[in-house]
């Protein structure tokens, strides 16, 4: 399937331009033909833009965000809006994952050993889990 490439950015407050406008040139460098970028927390449920995002993809085409931590807001989360994309045929793509890893890594964590996974945090950093793994 080909399709467009629909990108996301996203960033917690206002004060956080400069990096909001690096993920949009990162998405636009990469071929995303429409981007959606918004200062939002990600704890926020009001995110229009993720929204009006995930409502522009198509059959065929694919999501992407620089890293899962500017999608989601836990592992929860990321679950429930991959498993939407999937059930509308449109993929995924993680930029700070290989483009070979992001559906593998995607689907382990429905495993019970990545229950306690946390995305997000002030860092921004994805790997923190409960066993000791990523500290």
């Amino acid at each position: 399937m080909t399709g467009a490439l629909v990108g996301y950015g996203r960033t917690s407050t206002t004060d956080q331009q400069a990096g909001l406008e690096a993920q949009i040139a990162e998405l636009q460098s990469l071929g995303c033909t429409k981007v959606f970028a918004e200062h939002v927390s990600s704890v926020d449920d009001q995110r229009p833009e993720l929204r009006a995002a995930l409502d522009w993809c198509r059959e065929g085409d694919t999501f992407v965000v620089t890293r899962p931590d500017r999608l989601a807001r836990s592992v929860t989360d990321l679950l429930r809006i991959v498993e939407d994309l999937r059930a509308r045929k449109i993929a995924i793509r993680i930029l700070s994952l290989p483009a070979h890893m992001s559906g593998r890594f995607l689907g382990c964590l429905k495993t019970p050993d990545f229950e306690d996974v946390h995305v997000g945090g002030r860092e921004g950093r994805m790997g923190e889990v409960a066993h000791g793994v990523g500290k």
